[in-house]
Order: C-alpha cells, then sequence, then structure tokens
C-alpha cells in the first residue's frame, strides 16, 4: 500500500512569480514536512533518520513525523543543521505547528495501524 507524504505551504504569504499552483516549488519556501511512519523497518528507519537527515539538509524548517505504529506524533525543529524535537503527543492529543505556521491540527480522527495476529511485541 503507498503512504502519502503531505508539503503544508503556505502559499498566501509568498510573493511568487507566476500563478502556476501546479510548478515545482525550492525548499526555502517549504515551512514544514509531514511523514507518515511506515511499518517495515526498513522504511521506518528512512522515516524516522534518512529523511530527517536530508530534510534537514534541505533547510526546511519543521519536520512532522506521524507514526501510526506507536499512535504518536513528533514536531521537529530545525536548529541550525539538524532537528530538534520541540513536542510530542499521542493520537487524540492537538498539535499546534511551531510560527510562523501556528496553526492547529486536531488529531482525534487519527488512528494506529492494526496489528495482524503475526506480529509479536
Amino acid at each position: 500500500m503507498s503512504r502519502m507524504t503531505a508539503l503544508i505551504k503556505a502559499w498566501h504569504e509568498l510573493d511568487l512569480p507566476g500563478d502556476d499552483a501546479d510548478a515545482d516549488r525550492p525548499a526555502q519556501i517549504v515551512f514544514a514536512v509531514v511523514e507518515t511512519v511506515s511499518t517495515t523497518p526498513t522504511v521506518i528507519k528512512r522515516d524516522w533518520e534518512d529523511k530527517r537527515l536530508r530534510y534537514a539538509a534541505a533547510g526546511i524548517p519543521v519536520y512532522l513525523i506521524v507514526d501510526p505504529n506507536d499512535a504518536t506524533w513528533h514536531v521537529l525543529e530545525l536548529d541550525g543543521s539538524q532537528y530538534v524535537e520541540t513536542d510530542r503527543g499521542l493520537f487524540g492529543q492537538d498539535l499546534t505547528f511551531p510560527a510562523p505556521m501556528g496553526f492547529t491540527v486536531r488529531t482525534e480522527g487519527w488512528h494506529p495501524y492494526r496489528r495482524s495476529g503475526r506480529d509479536t511485541a
């Protein structure tokens, strides 16, 4: 099953030439990246570690990791060249994005992954 990665962009705050909404946008105008963690160990590593390094190198200020494996969310903010976790919570707890975004996301409708009968913890 494929997963979607969402980019949160505040287009109304930007003075961009042209009006083509589908044009590629440089990382400098991306305020946040939202990643939903997968279930397989290699992909979990990619979501938590590899992408974290890539997004930090691109200078994206906020990285939100949504982890349905343990029903948690984690807000990481760029501090120099590395991300630092500045907020975290459980599904059901509201999360507020840092400035300049500052909006709140209600997570009561978010659900953890279902565990199959084969899983052992």
